[in-house]
């Protein structure tokens, strides 16, 4: 297996420059490739372009991690992430559900915590191979 850590906007085109050659002999070998994606406290509003608009990086990615950042919604091209396992969203800015997580199958682990969220959606029972999920210090209500 094959692995390729993409660390924040400095080096992610060099990075991705590396991962070409990875991604073409993925094509003609069965060889897996394993794909990190961190962009943690970068202070970014959205989620990066070099990742959301490459369809075969998207399939290759297992982890991404947008923590502390400022994001408040994810990019619809999120569900194309064929592969991923854990998704770190926590820390931004989020006020509602994003309906592309719902698509996730393969998510393992969720972290959704520190955001601004006040309900959940019943979509997430959708994610069965979900084993961790973190919701805490959001602005949830119960109704005693």
């Amino acid at each position: 297996m094959s692995n390729v850590n993409l660390y924040g906007p400095g080096s992610n085109l060099s990075k991705l420059k590396e991962l070409k050659p990875l991604l073409a002999k993925r094509l003609t070998e069965p060889a897996p490739l394993h794909v990190d994606a961190d962009f943690d406290s970068y202070g970014l509003t959205t989620c990066p372009n070099e990742i959301f608009c490459n369809e075969q990086l998207m399939r290759e990615l297992k982890t991404v991690i947008l923590s502390n950042n400022k994001i408040k919604k994810l990019p619809k091209t999120l569900v194309d992430c064929e592969a991923i396992t854990e998704l770190n969203l926590s820390h931004n800015e989020f006020e509602t559900w994003p309906l592309q997580l719902e698509d996730l199958t393969t998510l393992e682990e969720l972290h959704f915590d520190n955001n601004y969220m006040n309900t959940i959606t019943e979509q997430l029972g959708e994610l069965t191979n979900l084993t961790r999920l973190e919701l805490k210090n959001n602005n949830f209500r119960t109704n005693w």
